[in-house]
């Protein structure tokens, strides 16, 4: 539906040929999967970890390598994810807002996640060995009750290595029935990326167009930004009231 692929590109600072939508973010990441996944090859996801990652890793044949996070903030641990990524790491994977534990990655992580993505390219460069693709899983963006999450964006432009972000409606407007959701993809291999994930999603059917229309209209609204921002206060005091 191109006016809800214009506005996501505006939205994430792209041009609308490398957005893709789907039937929610578990529909794009198996898309994506089926599209570039090779058997064989490992995948790092952040521990505890959310189960449907793990399922479609072992659909496809790759390996699911879980690196831990501090227990006390659930932010990732560096050197635990440092010594997992081997010549078959394809890709490393950032849930932040995280499902299950809730945590917001600060940035600092976020920055040492990127840097070992960027270095572990520049390293595979020089043995003509393909770079790994970083996925950041952000369905959850709109999930915060401190500071917000930070903008990975700026971060990950002119690194060595491909990245595909993923979003959606289902969490931030409190609709995971209705299930949508979109990836963006860039980097290094952007063009393959794109041209696969765009065979991928011509072959079955598409999201439906109500749907999609509802999606646009949500995006487009003005008060789109206070109704996330009062649902994140109901969350907090509900979440506050479990713990108190």
């Amino acid at each position: 539906y191109p006016p809800l692929l214009e506005k996501i590109a505006g939205v994430e600072g792209v041009d609308a040929r490398y957005v893709f939508i789907g039937n929610g973010v578990s529909d794009m990441m198996d898309k994506l999967f089926n599209a570039v996944a090779v058997a064989g090859t490992n995948v790092l996801l952040p521990a505890p970890v959310f189960a449907p990652y793990l399922d479609i890793n072992t659909k496809f044949g790759v390996e699911s390598r879980l690196y831990r996070c501090d227990p006390l903030t659930w932010q990732p641990d560096m050197a635990d994810l440092e010594s997992l990524v081997d010549d078959n790491t394809s890709m490393i994977l950032v849930n932040s807002p995280n499902n299950p534990t809730g945590a917001v990655y600060h940035r600092g992580k976020l920055e040492a996640v990127i840097q070992l993505a960027h270095e572990t390219g520049l390293e595979r460069r020089k043995r003509n060995i393909a770079p790994p693709c970083l996925i950041l899983d952000e369905i959850y963006s709109e999930h915060y009750y401190d500071a917000p999450p930070p903008d990975v964006r700026p971060l990950i432009e002119g690194r060595e290595f491909s990245w595909i972000i993923f979003n959606g409606a289902s969490k931030s407007m409190n609709v995971p029935g209705l299930r949508i959701g979109y990836a963006v993809v860039g980097g290094l291999e952007k063009e393959t990326l794109r041209e696969a994930l765009y065979n991928e999603c011509i072959l079955p059917l598409c999201v439906n167009s109500i749907f999609q229309e509802g999606y646009l209209a949500t995006l487009c609204d003005p008060a789109r930004e206070e109704y996330c921002r009062a649902n994140r206060a109901r969350l907090k005091r509900r979440r506050d009231l479990l713990l108190d």
